[in-house]
């Protein structure tokens, strides 16, 4: 595409580029010195999963599936020397959770960064809007597999969710600039022009870094070769094509003459009918749009796959997680931050003399109320957001989450959290008798103890933690943040989570629960 068409300037080009071109074996080698983040969603997923009793490698497999960033981490950890002995690739996400294994995917998450951390404002955007095209293409890519009866669909998701995972990881380390006129020349022009944009912007294709990450990091020969251009007869590498393209076009005008031309070909080379494919692709735009709505995408990005079809079905799509408010440092954000709780002495002397009458109360005594009081008193009284009370079951084998107070995942209600069959933070401080404050100054004793077990409730990485006494020993955990207005634990907040907690304590004694 020519500089005259694309309307861009050499200002808009990668600012490095007028001093030196720098080419995808440049970038390929940036990008494997740095641990890229994952989304926040995703190690909540994989939490919930850990955090099940009984739980498989398939419900594993879809929570890793979902994030191209993780997935690449998996199959490359899958394909290291450590886990393979280099007989057999491992190209699928399903594959290489159960090469892997559950404990491996509980130390990776408990050390990983957030993507919803890491970057911010047009950068941020630009990366969740391609995860969502690769996510809606890897969907297709399977369905098209297993309408040819391909004997491993599963590999032909995983190439098709891996397919941009050059572009993605790009998009976290180019400057600014180069992410702005990526993003104003793809919506000028179309995703169907993704590669002349990119040829413009980068000088060279992002498909490329692609190829070299599949090729070195062992990502998949079918991945290899869709990035390459390699073997386009090959039905599996059509299922990823098709997919990719038909996502574009989708993306670009739903109704368009691109989404015909595609459905057609599609027709025609995998001898589908078009009832089945319309089906596929309204199956696709609602899955498409509950990913956005898990992953806190806008609803300017919830529309981009918006069909009759996906519109009129959107009912019984019941998203399980609300959507995260994402702040941008780079640019205004239009959503609106909730009001911050103040430190309150007053309403945290109330609060503690209305516990003290429940105590005197014979006929009022119950653990709810109690719970309820002190969550009220560290909300409204101690200025925190949120609160969790998590209680001893099965013999002290399992923390039962019961009570959440503030804006928790209300899938995460009666969850039964493990705390003997590994150490974890909440195992450590059951062991504590002052609460412990986490944070990034704390010792790596305790940051290392930060799974996902304990970041699906406290993904901050910023609350306190501490144990509740009764008579005979610890009965249960109670832990505070302010996640939900951002902003930072101090030393008054650490008082009033004090005095609550002992309040707590010993009207637990008093109650004898």
């Amino acid at each position: 595409m020519p500089a005259s068409t694309t309307g861009m300037s050499p200002n808009t080009q990668n600012d490095s580029n007028s001093q030196t071109y720098k080419g995808p074996n440049y970038w390929f080698r940036q990008i494997g010195r740095q641990e890229f983040p994952v989304f926040r969603q995703t190690v909540l997923s994989v939490a919930r999963v850990l955090s099940q009793i009984k739980s498989s490698s398939t419900e594993m497999a879809q929570a890793v599936a979902r994030d191209p960033f993780l997935a690449v981490r998996v199959v490359r950890m899958a394909n290291s020397a450590f886990y393979s002995a280099g007989i057999q690739r491992v190209s699928s996400v399903h594959r290489a959770v159960i090469v892997v294994g559950f404990d491996a995917l509980r130390h990776l998450c408990a050390s990983v960064d957030f993507v919803e951390d890491s970057f911010r404002g047009i950068r941020l955007k630009s990366i969740q809007r391609h995860v969502l095209l690769s996510y809606h293409q890897a969907l297709l890519a399977q369905w098209f597999a297993e309408s040819i009866r391909d004997g491993a669909p599963e590999e032909v998701y995983s190439a098709g969710l891996l397919a941009d995972i050059g572009l993605i990881h790009l998009l976290g380390m180019i400057p600014v600039s180069s992410v702005l006129a990526l993003s104003t020349n793809l919506e000028r022009h179309g995703l169907e022009s993704q590669e002349d944009v990119e040829r413009q912007v980068l000088g060279f294709a992002s498909r490329f870094v692609t190829a070299k990450m599949a090729s070195d990091w062992k990502l998949g020969d079918l991945l290899e070769k869709v990035a390459r251009d390699h073997d386009v007869g090959d039905p599996r590498v059509k299922c990823v094509r098709y997919a990719r393209a038909l996502t574009r076009a989708l993306a670009q005008d739903p109704e368009g003459r691109s989404v015909l031309a595609a459905r057609e070909a599609i027709g025609d080379e995998l001898k589908m009918s078009q009832m089945s494919l319309r089906r596929m692709i309204d199956a696709a735009a609602r899955w498409a749009r509950r990913w956005g709505c898990d992953y806190g995408l806008d609803e300017e990005e919830l529309a981009l796959f918006s069909s009759e079809g996906a519109a009129a079905a959107e009912p019984e799509a019941e998203p399980e997680i609300p959507l995260l408010e994402i702040l941008s440092e780079e640019q205004g954000s239009s959503h609106a931050v909730p009001a911050a709780r103040e430190p309150d002495d007053s309403r945290q002397l109330e609060i503690i003399d209305a516990i003290h009458a429940l105590l005197m109360d014979r006929n009022r005594r119950n653990s709810q109320e109690l719970w309820d009081l002190v969550a009220d008193g560290m909300r409204n009284g101690a200025g925190f957001d949120r609160v969790a009370v998590m209680r001893l079951a099965s013999g002290g084998r399992f923390l039962e989450v019961r009570g959440l107070y503030g804006d928790f995942d209300p899938g995460l209600e009666g969850l039964m959290v493990p705390v003997t069959s590994y150490r974890n933070l909440f195992t450590y401080c059951l062991d504590c008798p002052e609460p412990l404050w986490v944070r990034d100054e704390s010792p790596d004793e305790i940051r290392n103890l930060l799974g996902p077990e304990v970041l699906q409730f406290f993904g901050s990485r910023d609350f306190i933690l501490a144990r509740v006494m009764g008579r005979g020993g610890p009965v249960g955990l109670i832990g505070a943040d302010r996640r939900e207005t951002d902003r930072t634990l101090d030393e008054e907040a650490l008082r009033g989570f004090r005095r609550f907690w002992r309040c707590a304590s010993v009207a637990v004694e008093v109650l004898e629960i």
